[in-house]
């Protein structure tokens, strides 16, 4: 939390009736606990905030120092963890929605690539958990757990919380319990009802559930590992739409996973509610088998050993793995960021102009044909970070300065005053950072809604001049933006007929 929340926070603490002179509020890093007693908490909870971390290391010496603080019997809460397993599919499905349908595949799935390398905060696999009961014996039991909640967002599909229990005696059950696996036995919401209303094992799990929360990301994701089938994003989005059509059925050798697309997909909130309705706790955790499926825990509520918290459930013992096995690094951007500037002045200095690269593209290794030389046909496209309109050069003080809060931001070499903000590798949230800064250059109100309209550096730079200008004078300068995006669209609509036409002289030429 910031020191402007803390003051906040302390602030309202004098407002509430009853005596909180207990309660005491820090600002200081996360793994400083000098001022803490230890095992004087019941409960410590990171929500939210560890994927802001540096690094997988910094979030394991948290919790080591952490765990001091807890007493016996006492959790960690951990809230709203990004899985490691499930990032590519993430932003498969953040460019897909962002792409033009004319964009070719083959640099959706490079900007893709570039994402994964450029992630800038902490993406942990569930595993490392496992590895960290392993490491640190003092947690007794962990818990996995998918988001309850039927909406369909980036958190519910690609995060989860984790609870550590600290000293806790974990009881098992009095029988072994019954497994199942999901695709193997082929099951049904309804069969695994009529098992727990009849049978009614004392405890019951199953294994490898395909999450339905992430049928089409894992789809579109398999789709674009055969992008060599597909020339434009267009053909894409044409065949997801196909596969999720009633009857759809995969060619043997097509598809990456065997029976993807004929599968039951399940969401989690159905045995949620299905353990409600009958006598029975239910436990949802990740699948060890596969990233988009889970496994589901039931146990009889009347289950004396264990009606208190979660059963003792079977695990293996892992291998112990360097921790970086388990996360990204978060950092491997922000030293890429650094790193071309300071290129790039490099060879100012000993290159003439002309001979200095206009784009610098950062890889782990050159890929090669089987002779060892390079393969040029697998280098990447160094403009994927492009849109596809003409690249036209910021000209005036306010395209330049616009230009610039952008490359920063998006971390680009180049953008061009047509290039549409969201085509270029933004969001939202990387908005908002936009219109803080250029408030702090322009000295004017900027909304986030107002760059939402004028999602290019053209017209955004019109949308400014005619705001600095409406100080003096409003209705002046509403008309000389009125008539400059008229200009602006009459232009771009040239540029796009003549796009067209030259297109079509090519066509016909071959």
């Amino acid at each position: 939390m910031s020191e402007k929340a803390i003051s906040y926070v302390e602030a309202q603490l004098k407002t509430l009736e009853g005596d909180l002179s207990h309660v005491q509020v820090y600002n200081q890093p996360a793994n400083d606990f000098k001022a803490l007693e230890q095992e004087s908490f019941d409960a410590v909870i990171l929500n939210s905030v560890v994927q802001y971390f540096p690094s997988i290391e910094y979030l394991v010496g948290v919790l080591e120092n952490a765990i001091k603080l807890v007493e016996p019997g006492g959790t960690i809460f951990i809230g709203d963890v990004r899985s490691l397993r499930l990032l590519e599919t993430f932003h498969t499905d953040l460019l897909l929605s962002q792409a033009a349908d004319e964009q070719k595949v083959e640099d959706l799935w490079q900007r893709v690539q570039k994402k994964l390398k450029e992630e800038e905060e902490l993406v942990i696999d569930p595993d490392f958990f496992q590895a960290l009961q392993q490491y640190l014996p003092q947690i007794s039991q962990i818990e996995i757990q998918l988001k309850r909640s039927r909406a369909d967002n980036e958190i519910t599909k690609f995060r989860y919380d984790v609870i550590l229990h600290i000293g806790k005696e974990v009881l098992s059950p009095s029988c072994s319990p019954e497994l199942l696996n999901w695709q193997q036995e082929e099951l049904t919401l309804l069969s695994v009802q009529e098992i727990l209303a009849e049978k009614q094992p004392e405890m019951l799990i199953i294994k490898d559930i395909p999450n339905a929360r992430l049928q089409t990301q894992v789809k579109l994701e398999g789709l674009l590992k055969r992008k060599n089938e597909f020339v434009k994003v267009e053909d894409l989005r044409k065949a997801l739409v196909k596969t999720n059509k009633p009857g759809f059925s995969k060619k043997p050798g097509l598809w990456e996973k065997p029976g993807l697309w004929e599968v039951s997909w399940i969401e989690p909130e159905d045995f949620w509610n299905l353990a409600d309705k009958l006598a029975y706790k239910s436990y949802i955790t990740w699948s060890a088998l596969n990233s988009d499926c889970y496994d589901v825990v039931f146990w009889q509520k009347s289950s004396a050993p264990i009606n208190n918290g979660l059963p003792l459930l079977p695990t293996e013992n892992r291998e112990q793995k360097p921790w970086t096995v388990y996360s990204n690094n978060p950092l491997q951007s922000k030293l890429s960021q650094q790193l071309v500037p300071k290129l790039r002045t490099f060879m100012e200095q000993v290159l003439p102009q002309y001979m200095v690269p206009s784009t610098f593209v950062l890889l782990d290794s050159l890929p090669l044909t089987p002779n060892g030389k390079v393969d040029r046909k697998k280098l990447p496209n160094p403009d994927i970070n492009r849109s596809h309109t003409e690249y036209v050069v910021p000209k005036s003080e306010t395209e330049q300065q616009i230009a610039k809060v952008w490359q920063e931001v998006l971390k680009l070499e180049k953008v061009g005053i047509h290039d549409n903000f969201f085509e270029v590798g933004g969001n939202s949230l990387l908005l908002i950072q936009v219109s803080g800064k250029l408030k702090e250059i322009f000295k004017i109100e900027l909304q986030v809604v107002e760059l939402l309209k004028y999602p290019t550096i053209y017209y955004l730079s019109q949308h400014i001049k005619g705001e600095s200008i409406s100080k003096t004078d409003s209705e002046e300068a509403r008309n000389i933006r009125d008539t400059n995006l008229k200009e602006g669209k009459s232009m771009m609509k040239q540029r796009l007929a003549r796009r067209q036409k030259h297109r079509s002289r090519y066509q016909f030429k071959d």
